[in-house]
């Protein structure tokens, strides 16, 4: 375990990694931040097509934004929201954009068609691949009745509340 400004960040073991993997698999958007032509950060939502363990892909066009930035600069960053679930996950790594209808067929769906009516053989189709090597994420365990109970609670007698999620991390 680490300590950063008084949180605990707890290493992520393999099982900690996988469950990470399962949830992100089943969440339909995720917010992408690439540096643009001047370097500036630009973040773009976008909808993951595929998570594998350590590997997230989408589709793109490889005529966008989305290629140019990674054409200039491939580390990239995801930044994922279930706040159902209590998951918060910050993750960096590396972007690839690839030409590859075989795989794409593989990933299809009918939402990608409205994007790409070509089909997985769509001359403007790119699938984008992030091999992520960084990972910070925030679970929140605790139903949202209790968070309120316990934030409540330290606002009133002045304190700092307890842990609210265990912060884990990994990298590769």
């Amino acid at each position: 375990m680490s300590q950063t400004s008084g949180n605990i960040i707890e290493p992520a073991g393999p099982h900690d990694r996988h469950v990470l993997w399962k949830r992100l698999a089943d969440l339909e958007v995720a917010m992408l931040t690439t540096r643009d032509v001047d370097g500036e950060l630009h973040a773009r939502p976008v909808q993951p097509v595929r998570v594998e363990e350590g590997r997230i892909w989408f589709f793109t066009s490889v005529n966008g934004g989305i290629a140019d930035d990674v054409a200039r600069d491939a580390y990239v960053h995801l930044a994922f929201v279930d706040r159902d679930g209590g998951l918060y996950a910050s993750l960096g790594g590396d972007a690839m954009l690839l030409r590859d209808p075989e795989q794409a067929r593989a990933m299809w769906s009918t939402t990608a068609g409205v994007w790409y009516p070509g089909g997985p053989g769509d001359p403007t189709l790119g699938l984008l691949r992030v091999d992520v090597h960084r990972a910070d994420y925030w679970d929140v365990k605790e139903s949202r009745p209790v968070q309120f109970f316990r934030l409540a609670a330290a606002a009133m007698t002045g304190t700092r509340p307890d842990e609210v999620a265990v912060h884990r991390q990994f990298r590769t």
